[in-house]
C-alpha cells in the first residue's frame, strides 16, 4: 500500500501541468522554440525526468533548474544522447545519480558530463564533421538553429530573426523554416 501511494505521488507530480509548461520554458531557453527543431521526442521525455528529479528530488529553485535543464537538453539534442540505446543511456545516467544527495550534486552531475563529452575536440572536429551533411533534420544543424535563436541572429539578406520564423504562433499552412529563407538557393 505504501509503494502505490508512493506511485500515486509520483504520477501527480508527473502529470501536474504546470510542472510540465515550466519544463518547455526549459526548452525556450535553450533555443528550441518550436517542435521543428527538435529531433528526439525520447530527447524531450528524459530531459523532463531530470527536470522533475531537480524540482522534487533536488529541491532546485526555477532559475538554477531552467538554466541546467536548457544545457542538459541543448547538450542531449547536440549529441543524440538518447537516440542510440536511450534506455541504456538513462538508466547510467540514473545510476551516476543514485548518490547525489542535493541539488548542487546534481548540478555537478549534469555540469561533469556536459564536459566529459563536449571537450575541444567535439567543437573543432566531431561538430564541424557532424555539420557536413545532406541530412535535412540532423541533430547538429537543429542545435545550429537553436543558437542562432539564441543569438537572437537575422536571417540572411532579412530584417527577420530565425526566432520569429520558428515561433509557433505565427506558423501557418507554409513552412516558415525553410533552409533558402536563411541562406540563398543558388549557395545551398
Amino acid at each position: 500500500i505504501a509503494q502505490f501511494d508512493l506511485l500515486k505521488g509520483a504520477q501527480a507530480f508527473t502529470l501536474n501541468l504546470q510542472n510540465w509548461k515550466d519544463f518547455l520554458k526549459c526548452l525556450m531557453h535553450a533555443g528550441f522554440r518550436s517542435g521543428k527543431v527538435i529531433t528526439s521526442e525520447t530527447t524531450v521525455l528524459y530531459s523532463y525526468v531530470f527536470y522533475l528529479l531537480g524540482r522534487g528530488k533536488y529541491g532546485l529553485s526555477e532559475n538554477a533548474l531552467r538554466r541546467a535543464i536548457a544545457r542538459w537538453f541543448f547538450f542531449a539534442s547536440l549529441t543524440g544522447r538518447y537516440t542510440s540505446s536511450p534506455e541504456s543511456a538513462l538508466e547510467s545516467d540514473l545510476l551516476q545519480l543514485r548518490d547525489v544527495s542535493d541539488g548542487a550534486g546534481f548540478l555537478a552531475f549534469l555540469d561533469r558530463s556536459i564536459t566529459a563529452q563536449l571537450t575541444d575536440d567535439y567543437w573543432s572536429v566531431t561538430l564541424p564533421n557532424n555539420l557536413d551533411t545532406a541530412a535535412a533534420r540532423s541533430p547538429s544543424l537543429m542545435a545550429y538553429i537553436a543558437s542562432l535563436c539564441l543569438l537572437d541572429a537575422s536571417v540572411l539578406f532579412s530584417n527577420l530573426k530565425v526566432g520569429s520564423l520558428l515561433d509557433p504562433t505565427t506558423d501557418a499552412y507554409r513552412n516558415s523554416l525553410e533552409r533558402h529563407h536563411l541562406f540563398p538557393k543558388e549557395w545551398l
